[in-house]
């Protein structure tokens, strides 16, 4: 097979892929949906979500596979732990930590296991120089949800178009990700200081995307322009 040029772009692949459902696996995975809207979703917060229930396991003392939490928003330092969503054993936390654990758990701890989510990737570069093992599991994680037409929530990078009262940006929510990709997104109801700090993480992104001027003259041949306006033609994505 004769070798391919090095500087193919995502939207050259679509015009072979067709109907693919494309991933995005990047470190600025919200950013990068926003120029190639031919990817239907990014690799998200799903591996920071899998963080914060690896540390919650540890904190009560349960296997992490009966704890169910997410991190949604930025795939950064604006990220949010959305408490009112996270479960222990079917057990909402709260009910958890004053009937089961009884350890009295203050803000402070909890805000420490937030904490240690967000330095995990500083960490881990600290020791290594990267994070190529722990994104590699998040990526393998959504594929087999895709191939395996799994149905599985996932945390993954979606355009926001009108969930949890979004628009016209690129962040990680709760979906439902199956063959055909995100099939839908779970506005749940959040508390409102996470509803605050979720738009919060959307306007740290929306003010760095301000920011940026598309490279248009680099851009290849393919993806529609949408200059500035963000995420505003990208695929929508169901409601529920």
């Amino acid at each position: 097979m004769a070798q391919q040029p090095r500087n193919w772009k995502l939207p050259f692949f679509t015009v072979w892929a067709g109907q693919a459902c494309s991933l995005l696996g990047s470190q600025l995975v919200s950013f990068a949906l926003i120029w190639w809207l031919t990817v239907r979703m990014g690799s998200g917060t799903v591996l920071d979500s899998a963080r914060f229930r690896y540390l919650l396991s540890v904190h009560c003392k349960i296997d992490p596979r009966n704890v169910h939490a997410y991190i949604i928003g930025e795939h950064g330092d604006s990220e949010v732990a959305v408490w009112s969503m996270t479960h222990i054993a079917g057990v909402p936390m709260e009910h958890y930590c004053q009937r089961i654990c009884r350890r009295a758990c203050s803000p402070a701890d909890r805000d420490a296991i937030v904490e240690r989510v967000k330095d995990s990737a500083y960490h881990v570069i600290e020791s290594k120089g990267a994070t190529y093992y722990g994104v590699s599991m998040a990526l393998e994680r959504i594929a087999a949800a895709i191939l395996r037409d799994e149905n599985s929530v996932l945390t993954v990078t979606l355009r926001a178009d009108g969930h949890y009262g979004l628009e016209g940006v690129c962040l990680s929510l709760p979906a439902i990700v199956n063959h055909s990709g995100v099939a839908r997104v779970l506005d749940a109801q959040l508390q409102p200081a996470e509803e605050q700090a979720l738009r919060r993480s959307a306007q740290v992104l929306k003010d760095i995307i301000a920011g940026i001027e598309p490279p248009h003259e680099k851009r290849p041949q393919g993806p529609p322009d949408i200059g500035r306006a963000g995420c505003a033609r990208m695929p929508k994505v169901p409601r529920r």
